[in-house]
């Protein structure tokens, strides 16, 4: 796609970025519970009570329930989603990743939040039977590019809305506003530029010009 060339260097993959979404797509991942909180002297009682009782996975649940002020998880016994490598919270998942079945975390505190969690780990869902090989490299390099083109777009449009101070609206990073208008890749004003139109450029300062009639 000529807007690979639009976002130029930006959109480069790296090794290290291939074999990350490895990790995260097919290595292992952790079985959890979670109990978040607000305060942390209440967390740590709530913590040790937990500690006290950590080969029973179902009292961990009931203090979930009790405690935890992530409603989705408590309602769930304190139950999340697996967690994966690089995700958000780097302390989360070192924790994570460190401990072993059925053992409490100490209290972590959630980076730019109020909240403090305690994790219970459940067990680890075993890497999936996949390969980095040469064919896998191309095909996570293709999403990763692909990311980091959306990404540009949505910086690219809001460039063009800076510039022109009307309304943008994209279209491309929208699920539902695409599934609507497959062939365009954003509303400017209210008038559609097509998707082939939008790709066509080889570089912004083409593009704005385009656009800037």
């Amino acid at each position: 796609m000529a807007l690979r060339k639009l976002a130029g260097p930006k959109t480069q993959v790296t090794r290290e970025e291939i074999a990350r979404e490895f990790d995260i797509m097919y290595g292992t991942q952790v079985r959890a519970r979670l109990i978040a909180m607000t305060n942390p002297q209440e967390a740590e009682k709530v913590r040790k009570d937990a500690a006290a009782h950590a080969a029973d996975p179902e009292y961990f649940g009931r203090l979930a329930k009790e405690h935890s002020v992530d409603a989705p998880s408590a309602a769930a016994k304190g139950v999340i989603q697996p967690i994966l490598r690089h995700g958000t919270y780097p302390e989360i998942e070192k924790a994570a990743f460190s401990m072993k079945d059925g053992e409490v975390s100490p209290v972590i505190k959630v980076p730019k939040s109020e909240q403090y969690v305690i994790l219970r780990k459940d067990g680890e869902i075993a890497a999936r039977n996949a390969k980095l090989d040469e064919l896998m490299a191309r095909k996570l390099e293709e999403i990763i590019r692909d990311r980091k083109i959306r990404a540009e777009a949505g910086k690219f449009f809001q460039g063009l809305y800076e510039e022109k101070k009307g309304k943008i609206e994209d279209v491309w990073n929208n699920p539902a506003r695409h599934k609507e208008l497959p062939d365009v890749a954003a509303l400017i004003d209210g008038r559609p530029i097509p998707m082939p139109e939008f790709i066509r450029p080889a570089s912004i300062g083409t593009a704005m010009k385009c656009w800037k009639a």
